[in-house]
């Protein structure tokens, strides 16, 4: 996975790999929530996969399974938690 921060939408090309996610930069779009136009942070997901290793439903129920994950939280709470744990860095 990666993710850039300045870039908005990107295409990530798959050497040497069967498969790459991509993200870009999460930033407040207006989508439609129940029909009322809403500002939301959105980011767009890319994955671009070898089809001789994956097929295209396979590549759709992995974005729909991270999809999943960050619009839950659950990794937003997973990273609190483990980054509790941490050693601190020294400020020198």
């Amino acid at each position: 996975m990666t993710c850039l921060p300045e870039v908005a939408t990107l295409i990530p090309f798959a050497f040497s790999t069967s498969a790459i996610v991509a993200m870009g930069r999460v930033r407040d779009r207006v989508i439609a929530l129940e029909g009322v136009p809403t500002l939301c942070p959105t980011a767009y997901i890319v994955c671009a996969a070898d089809h001789r290793a994956w097929n295209g439903r396979d590549g759709g129920m992995l974005l729909q399974e991270i999809a999943k994950i960050l619009e839950s939280g659950q990794l937003v709470t997973e990273v609190s938690s483990c980054s509790e744990n941490l050693p601190k860095l020294s400020q020198s």
